[in-house]
């Protein structure tokens, strides 16, 4: 999950589904309008991945996000009274209901994928490719895989 805020203040967030493998089986695109802050747009994004998950009924979902502030709020189950707050409860709800699945942070680089995405969602908004990659995240896809078996 990522999270990119445009000039007009929209934001935009790229989601990508993967294997154990680090294949991916699935990406989406999404927009909101809202604040400027950007744990919020981190916030939505997340919410954005349990919509597709759900939508989807993926079990042993690991979320990787970029956000220590998000990740550390859903872990330490924190009570936020933010706009994002509810976003923070939902995932600690979901996170419960499915115990074989988690939430952990990762670093920029190892979430190229769905950086990638996401700026891709300022010209493709709100799309779903469960079975197909679009074009603009073939290459970093190839290159996550690789890294997997290289030393």
């Amino acid at each position: 999950v990522d999270a990119h805020l445009s000039s007009d203040g929209h934001w935009f967030s790229g989601l990508i589904l993967r294997r154990w493998d680090r294949s991916a089986v699935g990406a989406a695109t999404r927009s909101h309008r809202g604040s400027n802050d950007v744990t919020f747009g981190e916030a939505m994004g997340l919410n954005d991945a349990i919509d597709l998950v759900e939508k989807y009924r993926v079990t042993n979902v690991i979320f990787e996000l970029d956000s220590q502030i998000v990740v550390n709020a859903v872990k330490r189950k924190l009570r936020v009274h933010k706009c994002w707050g509810a976003v923070i409860h939902r995932c600690v709800k979901f996170l419960q209901d499915n115990p074989n699945s988690s939430i952990v942070w990762t670093n920029r680089d190892r979430n190229r994928v769905a950086h990638a995405l996401a700026k891709w969602a300022e010209m493709d908004p709100n799309q779903d490719w469960p079975n197909l990659m679009p074009s603009c995240i073939k290459s970093y896809i190839q290159k996550d895989i690789a890294s997997l078996y290289s030393p």
